[in-house]
């Protein structure tokens, strides 16, 4: 099925072509990314969008290099389907036992002052929990931002945070 449907992407446009992408992101085909990849940039838009969606249900390193690797030249109007991509992405290389790739992903992110606040915000949030122990180290450095959509993703974050030492920070 795999074979077919990676097959079919060099014959389709459009819909159909975006709906063969969510079927290989939903099967998590890691053959798919390289193709996938090169659509990031396609002109039509429900096509970028789907290729960066399905690049982060794949979940690995590859695919979070194809996604992150695109942010610079990526059209306003699909950033949000890429950063939810890279995002996907980096949960996925966490559940994995990769914390630092998917650490390395939250800290680009939250660094990327072009993003838009609901993707930095999330950064914040995934940096601060994928640390683990040294999580709260994090929040209470964005407890003291002066941002305040940086300083309430950090109040709320500290809400999903177990123990003491968050309740010292």
């Amino acid at each position: 099925v795999d074979d077919a449907l990676r097959d079919a992407m060099g014959k389709l446009k459009g819909r159909l072509l975006a709906g063969v992408i969510v079927s290989l992101g939903v099967r998590r085909d890691e053959k798919a990314v390289e193709p996938l990849a090169k659509l990031l940039v396609d002109a039509d838009p429900d096509v970028a969008q789907a290729a960066a969606r399905a690049l982060g249900k794949i979940g690995t390193s590859a695919a979070a290099k194809a996604l992150e690797g695109a942010l610079a030249a990526v059209p306003a109007a699909n950033m949000p389907a890429l950063c939810e991509g890279i995002f996907r992405a980096a949960e996925s290389l966490a559940a994995k036992g990769r914390r630092e790739d998917a650490i390395a992903i939250y800290d680009r992110l939250r660094g990327l002052q072009s993003a838009p606040h609901q993707v930095r915000t999330g950064a914040v949030r995934g940096a601060i929990l994928t640390r683990g122990k040294d999580g709260p180290a994090l929040l209470q450095e964005y407890l003291r931002s002066e941002d305040y959509l940086l300083f309430a993703a950090a109040v709320r974050t500290a809400q999903e945070m177990p123990g003491r030492e968050v309740a010292k920070v």
